[in-house]
């Protein structure tokens, strides 16, 4: 009698859906997730039919699930392709022809009786193709099969490359993950380097959202839970160092096999340390934002430093720097529903510049930034400096853009600035004069504490006298709510 064999970890999914709403997201999933294991969903190429692997009946079979009416149908066993034991993460090739997948099926490799008389088969790499009108019986990638346990197959978007997971037969503490080169005559198949297989258990490799990009799972230090979803590159030859996912797809739970699908993600997950069973959960996809620094008289480029914060909630999720100067910085970031995005920008020979946006009402990716030259009485205002209502207390949110203000005064050791506060046009006259006043007072309060020279800065508050926009209301009242700083003289 065979065992069934589960790793300690299952893997997860490629997942494609046409229409998703956030509300939405659960229930489209509704008939897929059981208090099983559902993992590696994978999709042919328009979306509408989806395969994944689930242990719901015993051994973990294939199966099949259509995309109807805004939700993904009862999943049927994919009966040409299973056998009567273990068929598990699949995968789907870019052009939705070839289905790779894991078997420790008849015809898999065998090892030695265990100590018991127990007979002992590993899974090995199986593939089989679409014809039209159903798939070829599959057939073991024999370049690729060992001893070893090989699992959670992979191809590059090119079709060349076959990546997959490996480790010794009941040791998945040991797995890392191989290449092999599809169109080479020899020495084909190699691990990939240190920085992808750094010991920690990685698995799941699968391609991203171009050419170059790959996602993996990996326990290794610096993620959120157990098993997180990890991305790298692979350019010119050369894999970058890989960096956890931002945003909301790593949890304190096990996450892996990211996939991705018409703006959004799709992670297997159990969420939480508790929970047993993995599940499919979709998340929005990142946004892309590229950042342009130009002279704001002859909007040429400027080659200069770039912060980027992200806040939810008043909190920082996320963050970015150029790591040298640069005209043009591009970055990705999370799809969250209530954040803005802080952009903060400096150069040599021009003030400082920021930028606020709410990343959910913004239509581009796109930003050009304009750096103005200094000169005598040059001025430039900070929608970003933030204090608590009706206070003159500064937020801790108010800090990257404070650090970006004490990097250019100590850069520029003879520049003197006047600090203004603004107001909103709401509320008494006077009562905005003497608040922003104090909130004047309270930025030069914090430059001075951090080692800027007092007689270098003045206040003074100028209320809701000088409007930018005359008018009330969002996002009015942000725009006018903001600290202006004017040169005084040249530095």
């Amino acid at each position: 009698m065979r065992r069934i064999l589960w790793p300690a970890m299952l893997v997860v999914a490629n997942f494609v859906v046409e229409e998703l709403l956030a509300e939405s997201r659960e229930d489209i999933l509704s008939r897929i997730n059981t208090a099983a294991h559902e993992f590696a969903p994978t999709f042919t190429p328009d979306g509408k039919t989806m395969v994944f692997s689930s242990n719901r009946n015993g051994y973990s079979d294939l199966y099949i699930s259509h995309w109807k009416e805004g939700v993904w149908e009862k999943p049927q066993p994919l009966t040409a392709v299973n056998s009567p034991f273990n068929d598990e993460t699949p995968f789907l090739s870019h052009d939705g022809q070839i289905l790779l997948f894991a078997s420790d099926r008849d015809g898999s490799i065998e090892l030695p009786r265990d100590q018991q008389g127990q007979v002992r088969v590993s899974f090995d790499i199986y593939m089989a193709r679409w014809d039209g009108r159903t798939w070829s019986r599959p057939q073991p990638v024999r370049e690729a099969n060992t001893q070893w346990n090989e699992k959670s197959p992979s191809l590059s978007r090119d079709g060349r490359y076959l990546f997959f997971s490996s480790w010794p037969f009941g040791d998945m503490k040991r797995s890392r993950i191989r290449m092999l080169d599809l169109k080479a005559e020899s020495n084909a198949l190699t691990d990939l380097p240190p920085q992808i297989n750094s010991g920690n258990q990685e698995t799941a490799f699968v391609p991203g959202e171009d050419a170059t990009r790959y996602y993996f799972a990996s326990r290794r230090p610096g993620g959120k839970g157990g098993w997180d979803i990890w991305q790298t590159r692979w350019l010119d030859g050369v894999w970058q160092e890989p960096e956890p996912v931002p945003g909301n797809i790593n949890t304190e739970g096990n996450e892996a096999f990211l996939a991705f699908a018409r703006g959004s993600y799709y992670i297997s997950t159990t969420l939480n340390p508790a929970k047993k069973d993995y599940d499919i959960r979709c998340e929005p996809m990142p946004r892309r934002w590229e950042i342009e620094l130009v002279d704001a008289d002859t909007r040429q480029p400027v080659s200069g430093s770039i912060r980027l914060r992200l806040d939810e909630d008043g909190k920082t999720v996320f963050e970015k720097s150029t790591p040298k100067p640069t005209a043009q910085f591009v970055v990705e970031l999370p799809a969250l529903d209530n954040a803005s995005v802080h952009i903060a920008a400096s150069a040599d020979g021009y003030l400082p510049a920021t930028e606020v946006a709410e990343l959910a009402s913004t239509n581009t990716g796109k930003w050009v930034l304009p750096l103005r030259k200094i000169t005598p009485n040059a001025s430039f205002h900070v929608q970003s400096i933030h204090f608590d209502f009706d206070s003159a207390q500064l937020r801790q949110s108010s800090e990257p853009v404070l650090f970006m203000l004490l990097d250019f005064l100590q850069k520029n050791p003879k520049a003197r600035f006047e600090i203004i506060g603004h107001t909103d046009l709401s509320g008494d006259d006077d009562y905005n004069l003497k608040l922003s006043e104090k909130r004047a007072e309270s930025v030069k309060a914090w430059l001075v504490e951090h080692g800027i020279a007092a007689e270098r800065l003045v206040t003074s508050g100028a209320g809701k006298s000088r409007p930018l926009v005359a008018r009330r209301g969002k996002p009015y009242d942000e725009k006018n709510r903001r600290t202006e700083f004017r040169l005084l003289g040249t530095p």
